[in-house]
């Protein structure tokens, strides 16, 4: 029933509607000249003068304006572009020379813009410690050798027996009287030595002929004591059957006793000069058991010394060479720091850096907190250099090499993250120089016009009408 009444509304008023617009032409006044209309009365020429037709078509004008406008926003779409400042740099970076310690500045051989090649000296300090340091540890050094050698070389004569031999082939490459010195302190050890064995050697022969005379003497004593027993006795039975006088055999008696007295004291004297020769070898195995032990730790702390030395060397030869600053690679001198011959730098100071020549140029730029997370290694960037009008020179066409993972504060900009642009391709007008500032726009995506305009509407109405 309802649906009944509304179609026969909307069929009542699509009538009068065909109707109304089908005597549209009666209602308009009728036409008249330009003419006509001048020798009408005012109010009737007023009346029907047609409205000059210049609003009517600006307002379609307007109208169909707007129409392609919104059509366009609706269709067309822009790129979305993050956008990060830099500046271009060497490939490896530029080279800072900076001081390693407290120094004077002796010689300063570079000014700011002079090109150098790898190996160049840029600043000489004064190097008169570090010299030092070195000529005392290299003496040092060559000491330990000298004793190294001279231990060494008696060990070799004490384990063959033989003089030892001079020192010119192992320390071919010291200085003749250093060598000759140390021959002479080697023939002194040697002779020292000898000294102390020899005179072991010459109590062993003292005690050897003392050995010989006692076992001589027992020997003979052997033989005459049986003899002298024999005699005796037979005196003794002589002399109880009183055939000779008891005084003869008292003294033939008293002659064995001696005998056999002597014969005791003589085995004792080859028993003890049998002893003190035992001691004697002993002794001097204990000579050559002292030479050998107190040579061989001489030998290996002298080693030991000269290995620590050496690195002690190594130390002072590296620092004496950070005393004299060359140049890292081929390149171009700029900001140089230091000006004063005979000024103090301090450690780890800036004094100038080197701009390599044969690098290729990047683009280190920085980009934004809220663009990191759109942008991939790999991606084009289109570079604008500061110094070249872009709408003049053109772009600079580029790839994003490396991004940091994690940020960099900076106090304008807060965290940032760095980026690496590899450049592909150069407009023949423009000359890439380190040190220009840049623009690198990444396009990350695309969105409707539409949505730009809208975007600010969309954020204030999430951001609206909530409680807190």
């Amino acid at each position: 029933m309802i649906l009944h009444a509304l179609r026969s509304l909307l069929s009542r008023y699509r009538e009068a509607f065909a109707e109304a617009w089908a005597a549209r032409r009666g209602l308009e006044a009728e036409r008249r000249t330009a003419e006509e209309l001048e020798f009408l009365p005012a109010a009737l020429s007023l009346r029907d003068t047609p409205v000059h037709p210049l609003p009517r078509r600006l307002l379609w004008g307007l109208l169909i304006m707007l129409v392609l406008a919104l059509g366009w926003s609706t269709i067309g779409r822009i790129d979305v572009v993050a956008v990060g400042r830099g500046k271009v740099v060497p490939g490896s970076g530029s080279k800072t020379i900076q001081a390693a310690e407290l120094a004077v500045v002796k010689t300063i051989h570079v000014t700011d813009g002079q090109a150098v090649s790898k190996g160049d000296p840029l600043i000489d300090f004064d190097s008169s410690l570090t010299e030092a340091d070195v000529a005392r540890i290299s003496g040092d050094i060559e000491a330990r050798r000298i004793d190294e050698a001279i231990a060494a070389a008696m060990l070799d004569c004490m384990q063959r027996n033989v003089r030892p031999e001079p020192l010119d082939a192992t320390l071919a490459d010291l200085p003749a009287e250093t060598i000759e010195a140390a021959n002479v302190r080697l023939m002194g050890s040697y002779r020292s030595m000898r000294s102390e064995i020899d005179e072991k050697n010459s109590e062993m022969s003292q005690l050897d002929t003392q050995l010989a005379a006692a076992k001589a003497s027992v020997r003979a004593l052997e033989k005459m004591v049986p003899l002298s027993r024999e005699i005796s006795a037979n005196l003794r039975s002589l002399a109880s059957r009183e055939f000779v006088a008891r005084s003869q055999y008292l003294d033939k008696e008293q002659f064995r006793l001696s005998q056999e007295r002597d014969l005791v004291a003589q085995q004792f004297d080859a028993r003890k000069a049998s002893a003190s020769r035992e001691l004697l070898l002993r002794q001097k195995g204990t000579v050559l058991a002292r030479w050998r032990l107190s040579t061989l730790d001489t030998l290996h702390r002298a080693r030991e010394e000269r290995r620590s030395l050496e690195k002690d060397l190594e130390k002072a030869v590296r620092r004496d060479q950070m005393m004299h600053l060359a140049a890292p690679v081929d390149g171009t001198v700029q900001q140089v720091v230091v000006k004063t011959e005979g000024g103090v730098v301090q450690e780890a100071q800036t004094l100038m850096i080197v701009v390599p020549k044969s690098d290729p140029i990047e683009v280190e730029a920085m980009l934004l907190n809220k663009d990191v997370g759109f942008v991939r290694p790999g991606m084009e960037v289109e570079i604008k250099v500061d110094a070249f009008e872009f709408t003049r020179y053109g772009l600079v066409k580029g790839t994003i090499r490396t991004l940091s993972t994690d940020s960099i504060d900076t106090e304008n900009s807060g965290p940032v993250y760095a980026m690496r642009i590899v450049v592909d391709e150069t407009p023949p007008a423009i000359t890439l120089s380190p040190g220009m500032s840049v623009a690198a726009e990444v396009k990350i995506g695309s969105r409707r016009i539409i949505e730009y305009f809208l975007s600010p509407l969309n954020v204030y109405l999430h951001d609206s009408l909530r409680e807190r």
